[in-house]
């Protein structure tokens, strides 16, 4: 029967362009991922940044509250008040540093290292934008890949049906009878 053949065609041709699809949303999907880890990454250094300089803040107002203890105008209650701000603030430093680290050994996994040597900074390059068309929710690749989906299971859904009748097969031949000692033709179609 004719149309087995197509329908394998058409499955696979269906199934070639899901698998193109498939493939550019893993493209897509790695590089919102790289994005959203760099801009972690950057916002964990601009909090390592703050952290630090409140650090610094802290340890100033510990010194200043230190000499004015010294000099006998304030209570030693400040400056263990002073110094207990100071200690949130070294453990707000080193926590804004492991989380920076953090951040930046996740951006470093995503393209298979395991740290990132390189300095950040603020410009991150965007690609231009591929058509300056509005994009409806038709051009989406999800809906794009869905729709394939839809066409590769009509497609497999064909072939099932031609595949459901079985092939013909022509057989031919001869026959000698051993008593009669006749000759046949034999055809047959299965």
């Amino acid at each position: 029967l004719p149309g087995k053949r197509s329908a394998r065609k058409a499955f696979a041709r269906e199934d070639g362009a899901l698998t193109a699809l498939e493939a550019q949303s893993g493209r897509l999907r790695l590089i919102r991922l790289t994005r959203e880890a760099y801009i972690d990454a950057l916002a964990g250094a601009e909090r390592l940044a703050a952290a630090e300089q409140n650090q610094q803040l802290a340890q100033q107002l510990r010194d200043a509250v230190a000499a004015r203890v010294d000099a006998g105008k304030v209570s030693p209650i400040e400056l263990s008040r002073a110094s207990v701000a100071l200690a949130g603030a070294r453990r707000g430093s080193q926590q804004a540093m492991r989380l920076s680290e953090l951040s930046r050994k996740q951006l470093a996994a995503l393209w298979g290292a395991t740290s990132l040597t390189e300095t950040l900074d603020d410009s991150l390059g965007l690609p231009a934008k591929p058509a300056a068309s509005p994009l409806t929710a038709d051009d989406s690749p999800v809906i794009r890949q869905a729709r394939k989906r839809i066409q590769r299971e009509q497609a497999a859904v064909a072939l099932a049906e031609a595949q459901r009748l079985p092939d013909f097969t022509l057989s031919g031949g001869m026959k000698r009878e051993a008593v009669t000692r006749e000759q046949s033709v034999l055809v047959g179609i299965s």
